[in-house]
């Protein structure tokens, strides 16, 4: 994927801090309109999954976590981090 061509999860917020649209984005284009952040994160992890895609460095651990605590599947330990290691350890998942 070339550079700013990621999948994103895209959250607009209210002036007084609420969420008021999820999207998920891919090359530039709105994919999926979602309802809440908790759908939006889940959705977007499967869109990584069913189309085969590397999470972005940028953050890769981010999704990796939540990966890990939400999907309740491993994160490759080739893409860890070690901060990824001793969090994952700390919190005995």
């Amino acid at each position: 994927m070339k550079p700013g061509k990621e999948t994103k999860l895209v959250i607009l917020m209210t002036d007084e801090g609420q969420c008021s649209r999820v999207f998920i984005v891919s090359d530039g284009a709105c994919v999926c309109d979602i309802n809440t952040i908790e759908n939006g994160l889940l959705l977007l992890l499967g869109v990584y999954f069913l189309l085969n895609l590397n999470y972005p460095k940028q953050y890769a651990q981010v999704l990796g976590f939540f990966q890990v605590t939400c999907l309740k599947q491993e994160f490759p330990v080739s893409q860890r981090s070690t901060a990824f290691t001793k969090l994952k350890e700390s919190l005995q998942l």
